[in-house]
Order: structure tokens, then C-alpha cells, then sequence
């Protein structure tokens, strides 16, 4: 009776090992915020992440996402002396991809704490037109916006195309509720270069050359960053 009692807990034992992943296995995870209740994609840039374990305690991991945006608006006035149809197109593309490697540690039985490196890419295009009949305007590089300061409308940018590429190192867990699934967190200290696009402006039907900025701006960022909710993953 003892010797099968204690067959029985080494079974029992062993079984709770095969909690966490093991090598030649793929997982995916999604991000959920309990405070806010919403769920989405993995992290702050929405990407779909996937890590294929090599070993037991050694994975490459790939984020990848894509981001595309269109809006159409059209304001008609028939009415008065000057009626007008005024048309104003926006569209952006934003691509961006993470490849990197984690090294996890012993841990515990559910427990798996790691750490890791990967590198960053992305970059966005954005374009907008405007057409009022007369007037035909197109810019690329940004999207044009419109604020009304003491009855004078000011133009502005927003949207702006980019290109970013960076280095992340990262710390993190897998706590392993189940069988091939699991919660955790993950931060990094985040290195990136962001160099922003060039704006054309191109104007079409008006005696006045476009305002066209002419700067070149980049922004260089060495941060912690930390995602935002509990990373839920499954293993394949």
C-alpha cells in the first residue's frame, strides 16, 4: 500500500510538470486590462504575439501587427448665395514588427520568469485630400487639422508617417494556471529612434503657394515601459 501510494504521488508530480510549455511548441497570448474591462491585442502597438519554444527554457518570440485607417467626409450647404459640397479624405498604414529571443529560468512548478532581447521596426504612411469644388489639396506625410483660435481657423498635423526601429530589453513570467495555459507580465526598458516624414503639400485651383512645413523632426526615447494589463496566453 505505501509503494503504490507513493507511485501514485510521483505520477501526480509529473503530470503537474507538464504544466508549463515544453520545446517544439508555439504560444500566442492576448492582453486583458481587469480595471478597464476591455480586452485586446497583446500590447501598446497591437500586435499579435507568437513565441516558438526551441528547448524547454529558450524561445523566439514575433509581434506583428497592421494598422490601416480611412475616413470620408462629406459636408453639403445648398443653401444661400455661396452653396458649396466640400469633400475630405484621410487614410494611414501603419506596419510594425518585434523579433527577439527569451531565456526562461527554473522558476517553480507553475512559475517560468524570464528575460529577453528583441529588436523593433515600424513605420506609417498617411495621406489626406480635400476638394471644396474650387480648391483641390493633398498632402502627404500627415493628416491636416483645423482649430478655430479668436475667428481664425489654424492649421495643424496629426497622424504623422514615421519610421521607427528600436531595442527592447525585456523581464517577464508565465504562471501557469493549467495545462498549456497561462497569465503574466512583462516590462522593458525600451531603446527607439522615431524619425517622422516629411510633409508635401501640393494645392491645386488657388492663387496662394501651399504652406508647406519644411522641418525634419526625430524623436529619440530611452524609457521603461510596461504593458498595459495581464498578458493571457495558450500553448498550440
Amino acid at each position: 500500500m505505501i509503494s503504490f501510494a507513493f507511485c501514485q504521488d510521483s505520477s501526480h508530480v509529473a503530470s503537474q510538470d507538464l504544466l508549463k510549455v515544453t520545446s517544439a511548441h508555439l504560444t500566442m497570448e492576448l492582453n486583458i486590462n481587469p480595471f478597464r474591462g476591455d480586452l485586446s491585442l497583446n500590447n501598446a502597438l497591437n500586435q499579435i504575439k507568437l513565441r516558438y519554444f526551441t528547448t524547454d527554457n529558450f524561445a523566439i518570440r514575433l509581434g506583428f501587427n497592421i494598422d490601416v485607417k480611412k475616413k470620408e467626409t462629406t459636408v453639403t450647404n445648398p443653401y444661400g448665395t455661396n452653396p458649396f459640397i466640400s469633400n475630405e479624405d484621410k487614410k494611414y498604414t501603419g506596419i510594425g514588427i518585434n523579433v527577439g529571443v527569451e531565456k526562461h529560468f527554473a522558476g517553480t512548478r507553475r512559475l517560468s520568469p524570464y528575460i529577453g532581447l528583441e529588436f523593433a521596426l515600424g513605420t506609417k504612411f498617411s495621406n489626406y485630400a480635400t476638394d471644396d469644388g474650387t480648391v483641390k489639396t493633398k498632402i502627404d506625410g500627415a493628416w491636416r487639422s483645423t482649430t478655430l483660435v479668436n475667428n481664425t481657423f489654424v492649421y495643424g498635423y496629426e497622424e504623422k508617417g514615421f519610421v521607427k526601429y528600436g531595442l527592447n530589453l525585456l523581464a517577464g513570467f508565465d504562471f501557469y494556471v493549467a495545462k498549456n495555459f497561462f497569465v503574466g507580465y512583462e516590462a522593458a526598458l525600451q531603446f527607439s529612434n522615431i524619425e517622422y516624414a516629411d510633409i508635401d503639400i501640393t494645392t491645386t485651383g488657388s492663387s496662394f503657394p501651399p504652406d508647406s512645413p519644411d522641418s525634419k523632426e526625430t524623436e529619440v526615447t530611452v524609457s521603461p515601459m510596461l504593458l498595459n494589463g495581464i498578458r493571457i496566453g495558450y500553448v498550440f
